[in-house]
C-alpha cells in the first residue's frame, strides 16, 4: 500500500490542481469571448396589423452597433495565418488578389462552428478580406466590354482617380482584359479577373468538401454570367468600400461626392430608387399569384425568413419603426425581426410597385455592414437562404439590409426619366420619356429641390444620342415618397414619368453625352488593335488611339469640346457605320 502522505503524492496532486485551475480559465475566457461577440437579440416575431401593445413588446436593442462589437475578433481568419492558410496579397497593378484563407477546423469557436452550419462563418470571412480602402466594381462580359471601357475612360475625365476592379464570369477576353491593365496612363489602376473562378474554388472552411456557391465551374457559368455576378463582384471585392456601377450608366457628374453623403457615412449604403411601376410584374415585389391573392411576394418572402443564426454576426442597429407607423399598417403578415422605417414606408410595401431599387449605381461598406454583407452572400450561395423576389441582383441589396435589421439609405429623390422625347405641357405637366435618369441623391437644405442637377442615366442606346439636333432633356427631381399615380391609368408606359417639369440638357451635360461617344469609339480601337496586331503593330496603332484620346482629354478641359468634335461625331453618327445600339 502506498503512503498517501509521501512527497511524491504531495507533488503529484499540487500538479493535478494546478492544471485543473488553468483548463478553468482557458474554459472561462472561451466563454467570456463568446458571450462578448453575441449581440443581445431574442427571437420575436412581429404581426403586421397587429395592436400597437404588442408591437411595442417587442426587444428595444436588434443588435450591437459595429462600434461595440469586435468584427476581427469574429473573423479570426482574416488576421490568422497557419499551414493551410493563402497569405498572398499583391495590388491590382501587379495582377492578383487575395485569395480565399482558411482556418483549421480545430481552430473554430464553438460560435464560428454554429455559424458554419449555414456556411456564414465562411461567407463572412470571404467577404471581409480587403486590403484596399475604396475602390470602384464593373462587372463586363464581352458584349458590354468596350461599352465598360468607355465608362471607365469616362470616371477618369470627371476626376476619378479611385482603382477600378472588373470582375467576369469567363465570358470576358482576359487577354485584353491583361492588356487594359498596361493602360495606366489612361485607365488608372485596373484589375480584370474571374470571378466565378473563385467562387468554383470557395469551399466551407469547416469542410473542404462542401463549394460554398456552386459544384463546379460549368454551373458557375451557368449561374452566374448575368445578374449575380454583380454580387460577386461585391464580395470578392479587395475594397473595403465599394461603389457598384453598370456599365450603361452615362455620367454627367463625378460620383466622388457620393461617399462624402450623409447618407453613406452614416450607414455604409447608398441606394437610389427605381421606377413606381410595374405592381403585377411576376419577378416583383409587389406581384400576387393567383393561388395567393392576399399576398404580395415580398410579404410572403420575409414572413418566411428566420434570422436569428444571422444574429450572431454584429451589424449597424437601426432605430425601430414608428409606434404609429407600426399600428397603421394594415397587412397581416407576420415578420420574424423587426421591420424598417424605410419598409413600412415604401411605395412597394403599398402595393404600387415591382421594384425598389436601380442597381445600375450603388454604395455598400462592407465592414460597417457585416450582417447585411453575410445575407447578400447567402442569397447566391448553396446554403438554402433563399433569395427575394427582385428582377435580377437590384432587390438583394436593401432586402439584405432589411433583413440584418441594419440601417440603410436611399436618395431623397425619386427616379426621373431623361431622352428626347419631351412632351411639353407646362410645370409639373410634362411627360419625359427614357431611360431611367438620377440627380444627386442629397437635397441642400436651402435649395430648391428642381434644382438638383441630372448625376447619370442609364443608357443603352446612348451611342444614338444627337443632343445638339434633337434636343435631350430629363425629368426634374421630385420626392422619393410622392406617388403620382398609375402608368396604367394615364395609358402610358413606365419609361414616360408623367405631371415632371422637363429640363433642357445643359451644355455641360451635351457634352457629357458626345464626350462618351468619344469614348467609345476610342475604346472600340482599342479593342480592334488588340485583336488585329501583333504587338509591334498593336502598340503603334494604340499609341495613334492614344493620341486621339490625350486631344479629346485636352479639348474638354479647355472647354472646347462642343465647338471642336460635335460636328465631327454627328457626321459620323449619319453616315450609319456607328450608329448603333449598344448590346447587353
Amino acid at each position: 500500500m502506498t503512503d498517501s502522505s509521501a512527497p511524491g503524492s504531495k507533488r503529484l496532486r499540487r500538479w493535478v490542481f494546478a492544471l485543473l485551475v488553468v483548463g478553468a480559465i482557458v474554459v472561462l475566457s472561451d466563454v467570456l469571448l463568446t458571450w462578448q461577440l453575441l449581440p443581445f437579440s431574442p427571437p420575436t416575431s412581429w404581426t403586421r396589423g397587429g395592436s400597437s401593445a404588442t408591437t411595442l413588446a417587442t426587444h428595444d436593442a436588434v443588435a450591437r452597433a459595429n462600434d461595440s462589437v469586435n468584427v476581427d475578433g469574429l473573423l479570426q481568419s482574416t488576421s490568422t495565418t497557419d499551414a493551410g492558410a493563402v497569405a498572398e496579397q499583391k495590388t491590382a497593378g501587379d495582377g492578383a488578389m487575395a485569395e480565399q484563407k482558411t482556418t483549421a477546423p480545430q481552430q473554430l469557436t464553438e460560435l464560428e462552428r454554429k455559424l458554419e452550419t449555414k456556411w456564414l462563418y465562411s461567407l463572412l470571412t470571404l467577404s471581409q478580406q480587403t486590403n484596399m480602402p475604396r475602390g470602384i466594381v464593373i462587372p463586363l462580359f464581352g458584349k458590354i466590354m468596350t461599352l465598360g471601357v468607355s465608362l471607365i475612360l469616362q470616371l477618369r475625365s470627371l476626376g476619378v482617380e479611385l482603382p477600378i476592379e472588373i470582375p467576369h464570369c469567363g465570358d470576358f477576353d482576359q487577354q485584353y482584359g491583361e492588356i487594359l491593365m498596361t493602360k495606366r496612363e489612361h485607365l488608372g489602376e485596373l484589375y480584370v479577373y474571374n470571378v466565378c473562378d473563385r467562387a468554383a474554388a470557395a469551399k466551407s472552411v469547416l469542410d473542404p468538401s462542401k463549394p460554398l456557391f456552386c459544384a463546379d465551374l460549368k454551373k458557375c457559368h451557368a449561374r452566374f454570367r448575368g445578374f449575380y455576378v454583380k454580387v460577386l463582384g461585391v464580395l470578392f471585392s479587395r475594397f473595403e468600400e465599394v461603389m457598384l456601377i453598370d456599365a450603361d450608366a452615362l455620367l454627367f457628374q463625378s460620383l466622388m461626392p457620393l461617399w462624402d453623403t450623409k447618407k453613406f457615412q452614416t450607414t455604409g449604403t447608398l441606394f437610389f430608387n427605381d421606377r413606381i411601376a410595374e405592381p403585377n410584374f411576376r419577378r416583383g415585389l409587389a406581384f400576387r399569384p393567383a393561388n395567393r391573392p392576399n399576398s404580395m411576394a415580398i410579404e410572403n418572402y420575409l414572413s418566411k425568413m428566420n434570422v436569428d443564426l444571422f444574429r450572431h454576426i454584429p451589424t449597424l442597429a437601426r432605430p425601430k419603426a414608428p409606434a404609429d407607423l407600426i399600428a397603421a399598417d394594415k397587412s397581416n403578415a407576420t415578420l420574424h425581426y423587426q421591420p424598417s422605417e424605410n419598409l413600412l414606408r415604401s411605395h412597394f410595401w403599398q402595393g404600387r410597385t415591382a421594384h425598389s431599387v436601380d442597381s445600375s449605381v450603388l454604395l455598400w461598406n462592407k465592414k460597417r455592414q457585416p450582417r447585411a454583407t453575410a445575407f447578400l452572400a447567402s442569397f447566391v450561395s448553396r446554403n438554402d437562404v433563399p433569395h427575394p423576389p427582385s428582377y435580377g441582383d437590384k432587390e438583394f441589396f436593401f432586402v439584405a439590409c432589411e433583413l440584418a435589421e441594419s440601417q440603410y439609405a436611399y436618395s431623397d429623390f425619386a427616379t426621373g426619366s431623361a431622352g428626347s422625347d419631351f412632351r411639353d405641357y407646362g410645370p409639373n405637366k410634362s411627360v419625359v420619356c427614357g431611360y431611367a435618369s438620377h440627380t444627386f441623391p442629397e437635397r441642400s437644405e436651402n435649395a430648391s429641390i428642381q434644382t438638383s442637377r441630372l448625376l447619370y442615366m442609364n443608357a443603352d442606346d446612348m451611342m444614338r444620342y444627337k443632343p445638339k439636333k434633337s434636343p435631350m432633356y430629363y425629368a426634374a427631381p421630385r420626392a422619393h415618397d410622392f406617388y403620382p399615380g398609375s402608368f396604367n391609368e394615364r395609358k402610358l408606359k413606365m419609361r414616360c414619368p408623367f405631371d415632371i417639369t422637363g429640363v433642357r440638357f445643359s451644355d455641360a451635360e451635351v457634352q457629357q453625352v458626345y464626350q462618351r461617344q468619344r469614348f467609345f469609339r476610342i475604346a472600340k480601337e482599342w479593342e480592334v488593335n488588340a485583336n488585329k496586331y501583333d504587338i509591334v503593330e498593336r502598340m503603334a496603332a494604340d499609341a495613334l488611339t492614344n493620341k486621339e484620346l490625350d486631344a479629346v482629354m485636352n479639348l474638354e478641359s479647355e472647354g472646347r469640346l462642343i465647338d471642336d468634335v460635335v460636328a465631327f461625331l454627328e457626321s459620323d453618327l449619319d453616315k450609319g457605320g456607328q450608329d448603333e445600339k449598344v448590346e447587353k
